[in-house]
């Protein structure tokens, strides 16, 4: 069986970076006080997490930009958002029938 990767490059560094975005988020907006850390100087992390926030805003910006702009599967076009869909997705899911993208329409570009 031939793998082929359907995400490109940008589309990982993408979500890697928010993820890595949201966490420090969540580290700076005051919830270690919730587990007993107490930040020392509130206005140096409060800058560092509307820079976070800033910067994660920037990346969605460039994902929607990716999203209409990129390769084919990068595109929203190529994503199929049907109830119908996910409604069959979740009743194998319970059922416990192992489910694949083998079964799915993927045309692979000529180009690779």
């Amino acid at each position: 069986m031939k793998k082929v990767k359907v995400w490109d490059l940008q589309t990982r560094i993408f979500h890697w970076s928010l993820v890595t975005l949201i966490f420090c988020s969540l580290i700076t907006a005051d919830i270690l006080h919730l587990f007993g850390f107490d930040l020392v100087n509130k206005d140096t992390w409060l800058s560092f997490h509307i820079g976070v926030g800033t910067a994660a805003g920037v990346l969605l910006a460039f994902r929607i930009f990716w999203g209409v702009r990129g390769p084919h599967y990068s595109r929203f076009t190529a994503l199929r958002l049907s109830l119908a869909e996910l409604r069959g997705y979740l009743a194998q899911v319970s059922k416990g029938i192992k489910t694949s993208f083998e079964d799915r329409d993927i045309r692979i570009p000529s180009a690779l």
